[in-house]
């Protein structure tokens, strides 16, 4: 199994955190049947850098293509940088 690791800035007077997060809902939405955990994280030393974790992906082409076919909110960045783990045992 696979996990995404989504991140890029958001500027934080565009919106609240409650709309910026909705936003950031909407997408995972249409993701999860992909995932078998997603969460999102805001760092804590930047609040301006934001992360969607999707844990547990199968179908990494599934879920890639899903991805980038789901148009993203007006308060959501296009640039994301992705990165991929596999769980070390």
């Amino acid at each position: 199994m696979l996990n995404a690791y989504v991140y890029y800035k958001i500027d934080p007077t565009i919106a609240s955190k409650e709309a910026i997060v909705e936003s950031i809902r909407q997408v995972q939405g249409l993701l999860r049947p992909f995932c078998q955990h997603i969460s999102v994280q805001r760092r804590a030393d930047k609040p301006d850098t934001w992360m969607e974790v999707y844990a547990g992906i199968a179908d990494r082409e599934g879920f890639t293509a899903a991805m980038h076919a789901c148009a993203l909110p007006a308060l959501l960045p296009s640039e994301r940088m992705i990165e991929w783990f596999v769980e070390y045992v």
